[in-house]
């Protein structure tokens, strides 16, 4: 008995195209009960603090000032309270200028700042993130972040588990 007979047909009985296809639906079907089946451990969050540190670029001596240390933000979409400042630093903002003989060097803003804030904050620490006021951290994330005289567009440019 041959493998293939003169219609394509395996053993004389099945097509094999109709084989092969038959075969991926069957693989296909196995692979998704697996993934269904199987739980991965991803272990569970616990609570713990965190120190954020924001950072606004380029605001002027007002913004700077708006900001107190022991001050509570506050996520702006939700208003929920991230933590209360512990540090607030200004630093002369810099932009790029050409020089007369073609370099470019980092030259401040006069009146123009980049403002450090740090918040300390109760999160939810898990293997694979940090949660805030149920905002996930990473740094360089973008967060609008507002108080009693404020309102930021800022970046988060630290973030440090402290303890659970």
């Amino acid at each position: 008995m041959k493998l293939l007979d003169e219609h394509g047909r395996l053993f004389g009985r099945v097509n094999l195209v109709n084989a092969v296809v038959a075969l991926v639906v069957v693989a296909a079907v196995a692979a998704g009960a697996y993934k269904l089946m199987v739980v991965e451990d991803t272990g569970v969050a616990e609570t713990g603090e965190v120190i954020v540190t924001f950072e606004v670029r380029d605001v002027r001596q007002p913004s700077v000032d708006a900001v107190s240390v022991g001050e509570t933000v506050y996520g702006f979409e939700t208003q929920i309270p991230l933590g209360p400042v512990v540090e607030k630093r200004a630093e002369p903002h810099l932009e790029p200028v050409v020089t007369a003989d073609g370099r470019v060097v980092m030259a401040e803003v006069p009146g123009h700042f980049d403002l450090f804030l740090v918040v300390r904050g109760r999160a939810a620490v898990g293997p694979r993130a940090i949660s805030l006021s149920g905002r996930e951290l990473k740094i360089g994330i973008e967060l609008s972040v507002t108080g009693r005289l404020f309102s930021f567009k800022s970046t988060i440019v630290g973030l440090e588990e402290t303890g659970r």
